[in-house]
């Protein structure tokens, strides 16, 4: 089985409905699964992660891949 390999898109594409991608820094070369956050769900930020300098702000995503099936 093969899976569909994705291409990195600019951050600003990025969902901001809550949705979990895969997130990419590349002058960090660091990859984390994030999702936008508003500060009307309990959060004292805006946007994707705390800007951290060792892993963030973010400037590429995906989606995340399909969870393999579980029997």
């Amino acid at each position: 089985m093969t899976e569909t390999i994705n291409k990195w898109l600019p951050i600003d594409t990025a969902p901001k409905d809550g949705t979990s991608v895969l997130c990419y820094n590349a002058k960090k070369d660091f990859q984390a699964v994030d999702w936008w956050r508003t500060k009307d769900v309990n959060c004292s930020y805006i946007g994707f992660g705390k800007q951290n300098d060792k892993y963030w702000p973010h400037t590429h995503w995906q989606p995340l891949p399909t969870p393999p099936e579980t029997k």
